[in-house]
């Protein structure tokens, strides 16, 4: 009886093939920020950027300055960008959110959906985010963290906010099933009162690394199977020959 296996080299050529896995809808980046000085005006800024259907790189920035009565600045920003995958199933978002101020009343960076991404799976699988956020300055109250909302059909890893320090990192995943539409979304969550004027010279930094990936959580996909296959007939190869030896 002949036996033939698969060449490895065959094996690890399927393995690399990826279908597609989600069918882009839209993709948008949003920034609303508001301050106000001790016994100044409110100054705000909002700023949006998108697309739809077809995947592009997005770049966005938004800030507004508020004097006091001796003309001193207080300051408030968020910035960001964030890149997909031409077939939509993977990319990156940077965002930075925070102000610089001397006697501050009220400041708020969370008035827009900083980021979000809507999709319509054509396979069961994982949406996974890898997440970074760190806090930056010497008075980190009220720049909170960042929120993750979503519509998946089953999420963990959710970052947790806190209002002294947004620190934090970990894993995001969440569940999707063929045909549905998904959508997720992140939005700093910085904001601070003070009746006495506040001062404060800090920032949030947080990066996000994300891709679809398809097979039910838990479960190696076809293309990794492909791979272990591979290789464990690679392995009989060489078994066989040494036998033959």
């Amino acid at each position: 009886m002949n036996i033939k296996f698969l060449p490895l080299s065959v094996a690890i050529a399927l393995a690399g093939a990826t279908a597609v896995h989600a069918a882009p809808q839209s993709g948008s980046m949003a920034f609303s920020v508001s301050v106000q000085a001790l016994g100044g005006p409110v100054a705000a800024d909002f700023e949006a950027t998108n697309w739809t259907v077809v995947p592009s790189s997005l770049t966005l920035s938004a800030s507004a300055t508020s004097n006091d009565p001796a003309g001193l600045p207080n300051d408030v920003f968020v910035n960001g960008g964030a890149t997909w995958a031409a077939d939509g199933n993977s990319g990156v978002v940077d965002l930075t959110w925070g102000w610089k101020t001397v006697d501050l009343t009220s400041i708020a960076t969370n008035g827009g959906a900083d980021w979000k991404y809507e999709f319509r799976a054509d396979a069961t699988g994982t949406f996974e985010m890898n997440y970074d956020i760190l806090g930056v300055g010497p008075q980190l109250f009220g720049l909170n963290g960042v929120l993750l909302t979503s519509n998946f059909d089953s999420a963990t890893g959710v970052p947790v906010t806190n209002a002294f320090d947004p620190t934090t990192s970990g894993l995001f995943v969440g569940g999707v099933t063929a045909g549905q539409d998904y959508w997720i979304k992140l939005d700093n969550n910085g904001n601070v009162g003070s009746e006495g004027g506040y001062k404060a010279d800090s920032k949030g930094v947080g990066h996000f690394v994300w891709s679809i990936t398809p097979g039910v959580p838990g479960v190696p996909d076809a293309s990794s199977t492909l791979l272990l296959i591979g290789v464990a007939l690679a392995g009989l190869i060489w078994v066989r020959r040494r036998l033959q030896a």
